[in-house]
């Protein structure tokens, strides 16, 4: 059994018209301005369509998945594939603050690896359905309690009235 986890948002219509930019108009500004001959600015745009448009298509599909035995991230160029029992932690890039985090970070034994960013859900939500799937979810700290007398003088404290407690 297969389940999405989260996925990249599809990109924006200028996204695309960045990418188409980059590929296209970059190399005729180029070779325009070496005064290259319109048949060496027709291949620089060729060439430069040709690497650089794969790549941008290649970069936006991303889908984060789990299966019983794997956590799998789907992109076009090199699949990242993590097994379950390799995983030992799962939090974001600022420790213990899920929701000020920008990426996941999945430790194993091997090292931390970021997770490209996802589009939907947040991260926040990515972090505990993954601590929850692979079992790696830090228990909850015990509720404090409050004394019914206090526990003694704040070391070094005196107030007006003489010794501070808490």
């Amino acid at each position: 059994m297969t389940a999405v986890v989260a996925q990249q948002l599809p990109p924006t219509r200028a996204q695309r018209v960045f990418h188409v930019w980059n590929a296209v108009g970059l190399p005729l500004l180029i070779g325009l301005n070496l005064r290259l001959p319109w048949w060496g600015v027709a291949l620089a745009v060729v060439v430069g369509a040709g690497v650089l448009l794969p790549l941008a298509v290649a970069a936006t599909a991303t889908r984060l998945e789990v299966s019983d035995d794997a956590l799998v991230v789907r992109r076009r160029l090199r699949p990242l594939t993590i097994p379950r029992q390799a995983i030992l932690a799962v939090d974001g890039d600022v420790p213990h603050r899920p929701t000020w985090s920008s990426v996941v970070v999945v430790t194993t034994a091997a090292g931390e690896r970021k997770l490209p960013p996802f589009g939907r859900p947040g991260v926040a939500e990515i972090i505990d359905r993954l601590q929850d799937w692979s079992g790696t979810r830090p228990p909850e700290p015990a509720p404090g309690r409050r004394a019914a007398e206090p526990d003694g003088p704040i070391h070094g404290a005196v107030g007006p009235d003489g010794p501070l407690y808490l």
